[in-house]
């Protein structure tokens, strides 16, 4: 059995880039919420937190329209923080292994499933698609590949967001607050490299073009996540 695993989905931030006037994790996407497609991939997972932040009484309730027993973690410096913050906030008193989602990616479901049975630190990658990406150098000379490095730089692979990580990091880290302020997850992450990389079929929505793909992609992958 895999260990217990506490998923962090952070849905903090105002999602400028995309213009739509809402958190990104309530676009819809097939008639339904971003966070709804999470949700119904985690229904067997008992420890799941949101991190909310803009527009947060609009997300609470279209989470608990789902369900009733998610914890809400509150990220009350949204504007000027970035999801690494949030994602600090919400690993506090968690289970040994978290997963971070993303607010605005969308997984195929047996990916999420396949995250969640796995008990060692993985990082999701893809082949490189999106508008604003962070690459990612993959080792493969291992039986596992492994995330060696990130970087802006345009490689074959793209990072996810998609992230399996140890509670421990967020426990013992001797960098300041402001790193955690003013950083993204994956620079975070660095510090922790190799980790295992695992290819995952997903759509990440940050510009008006990732939207446009995220629609197309959602008709061929998503068909089995129908309401609940």
């Amino acid at each position: 059995m895999p260990v217990p695993k506490t998923v962090v989905i952070s849905c903090a931030g105002v999602g400028s880039r995309l213009g739509v006037g809402m958190p990104k994790a309530l676009v819809k996407i097939q008639g339904e919420p971003i966070l709804l497609h999470h949700l119904k991939n985690l229904d067997h997972v008992k420890d799941v937190r949101i991190v909310v932040g803009y527009e947060k009484t609009k997300v609470i309730k279209t989470a608990l329209n789902y369900r009733k027993d998610i914890t809400f973690v509150f990220n009350h410096d949204y504007r000027t923080t970035n999801t690494l913050e949030s994602l600090r906030l919400g690993a506090k008193f968690a289970n040994d292994l978290i997963l971070s989602i993303d607010g605005d990616l969308l997984v195929a479901p047996e990916d999420i499933h396949a995250f969640l049975n796995t008990d060692k630190e993985t990082l999701g990658y893809a082949t490189a698609y999106s508008d604003e990406a962070v690459f990612c150098n993959l080792d493969t000379t291992h039986a596992t590949p492994m995330v060696t490095h990130f970087t802006r730089d345009k490689l074959a692979h793209e990072w996810t967001g998609l992230a399996l990580i140890k509670r421990r990091h967020f426990d013992t880290t001797e960098l300041p607050d402001s790193f955690f302020r003013t950083g993204h997850i994956y620079h975070f992450l660095e510090h922790k490299l190799p980790i295992n990389a695992k290819p995952i079929n997903c759509c990440e929505i940050d510009t008006p073009n990732d939207l446009i793909r995220a629609q197309i992609w959602a008709k061929n992958n998503l068909k089995g996540n129908k309401k609940k």
